[in-house]
């Protein structure tokens, strides 16, 4: 009878044990191996587990998850940052609150221009694009705004919105810049003497159309034309190594750099 007693004993503790060990698997999600990417970013994605579960992760020294509430049977993936159900939105797992999920939609990433190594945009191609280190979001949309990332950049006003470059967008006439580190997320320029069909990022500060060229002066919270300078001959001067102002604009007479604005200098 005691041998029996000890067996049951043992018997349920084993059975706790597996029970134990079967609810860690499936609910604090602490077997890596269990997940299966939903998207293809390889430093952060959204998941799923054989039970159903849905999760963000994102890697640190190891891959780490946190589970969403979501409903399982309409979730789906819009892009490698944002997903949806048909109750809520999310922005890296995290409810994007407010957000129309009849009419929210992702700027697909078909732009022009990319920013290479030294911050100068330059034309896309097979290569470059792949190389575009300078992204620092994702613009999307609903029926009454536009989203960089999880701030609300703007009301959604627009006919006609497509991302042109890294971090911007064209919105009929609007120039929207998506920015981390300048007015949470939040750059729009109104200009109405800007022609778009013909814009031309060449930095985050200084761009250009058919016209004229344009500085955006976070000093003086602005967007104006540089009237001294002839567009027709304005490019990139590469300056000699111990210049401090390593980024050089200008029209072969006239000269700029910026810091905060765009300042006069020479080469």
């Amino acid at each position: 009878m005691k041998r029996v007693l000890i067996i049951a004993i043992f018997f349920l503790i084993g059975l706790g044990v597996v029970s134990f060990s079967f609810t860690l698997w499936k609910e604090l999600s602490i077997f890596p191996f269990d997940k299966i990417s939903l998207t293809s970013d390889t430093s952060s994605s959204y998941f799923k587990d054989r039970f159903g579960g849905l999760y963000w992760g994102f890697l640190t020294l190891s891959m780490e998850y946190r589970k969403i509430n979501a409903d399982k049977s309409s979730f789906i993936v819009l892009s490698d940052h944002y997903a949806e159900d048909n109750f809520q939105v999310f922005y890296y797992g995290e409810v994007l609150s407010g957000a129309d999920t009849s009419s929210f939609k992702v700027v697909p990433q078909n732009y022009s221009y990319v920013l290479n190594r030294q911050h100068i945009y330059e034309e896309v191609n097979d290569s470059n694009i792949l190389k575009d280190s300078e992204k620092e979001g994702e613009f999307a949309f609903d029926q009454y705004y536009i989203y960089f990332n999880e701030n609300r950049i703007a009301s959604n006003k627009y006919n006609h919105v497509i991302n042109f470059a890294t971090n911007i967008l064209i919105a009929d006439a609007d120039i929207l810049v998506g920015d981390l580190n300048f007015g949470g997320g939040l750059n729009v320029i109104s200009f109405p003497e800007l022609d778009t069909n013909t814009f031309h990022p060449y930095t985050d500060t200084f761009w250009a159309d058919k016209n004229s060229v344009y500085c955006f002066s976070q000093n003086k919270k602005k967007f104006y034309p540089l009237s001294n300078l002839n567009r027709a001959s304005f490019k990139y001067y590469k300056t000699k190594v111990d210049n401090q102002f390593s980024h050089v604009f200008g029209d072969g007479n006239n000269f700029y750099y910026y810091y905060g604005d765009c300042l006069q200098t020479t080469l």
